[in-house]
């Protein structure tokens, strides 16, 4: 484990850097590790890895155990991992002024799905409301959607209470590296000649 790797016998760690927490996470998965990989990007992303230090805190890990956990062998949490943060819906851990703030001048109907920021583990929808848009509302995420929140959405949106994600997710970044990368390499399989 990442205690006997990075801190020694029966010390305590609370915090390591992130190549040997990749290591480590990897090894328990079973899961072969590359950094460069997207899904990787997004676990370094989610855990709120310090760019410029590179270091997993305890506290972040165990917030992301209370969001993902439990963790089983294979690249199925990765999967939610990416899959989420690719979500334009979702802007990962936001207090309620921050994401009240993001909310506000957007149109009625706007929304975003968050961490919460008082229950752990939880995930939390703000959204304006569509009669009053100067009513911002938090609708804390029932636990059975916890691991299909895009399901969630699509209820509040057929109940007509949501519309339009609010637009700049925080990981969108992450996603047009990516998604740049397809459209060169659809544009090379369109270009080539038919024989």
């Amino acid at each position: 484990g990442i205690n006997a790797e990075y801190g020694g016998k029966g010390q305590e760690v609370q915090s390591v850097p992130w190549n040997i927490f990749l290591k480590a996470f990897c090894n328990m998965i079973k899961v072969h590790p590359n950094p460069d990989n997207l899904k990787f990007k997004c676990l370094q992303r989610v855990l709120d890895v310090d760019t410029v230090n590179g270091y997993v805190t305890q506290t972040a890990f165990q917030r992301f155990l209370q969001w993902f956990g439990p963790i089983t062998e294979g690249d199925t949490i990765l999967e939610q991992i990416t899959s989420l943060l690719g979500k334009p819906w979702f802007h990962g851990v936001l207090d309620m002024t921050e994401a009240e703030r993001r909310v506000g001048p957007c149109k009625k109907g706007s929304f975003l799905v968050r961490f919460s920021s008082r229950d752990q583990g939880t995930f939390t929808c703000t959204f304006s409301n569509k009669k009053d848009k100067n009513q911002i509302l938090h609708y804390r995420i029932p636990p059975e959607y916890k691991y299909n929140l895009e399901r969630f959405v699509k209820l509040l949106q057929k109940q007509k209470k949501i519309d339009d994600p609010v637009p700049f997710s925080p990981f969108a970044d992450l996603f047009r590296v990516f998604d740049s990368a397809i459209y060169v390499l659809s544009l090379i399989h369109i270009s080539e000649p038919t024989r």
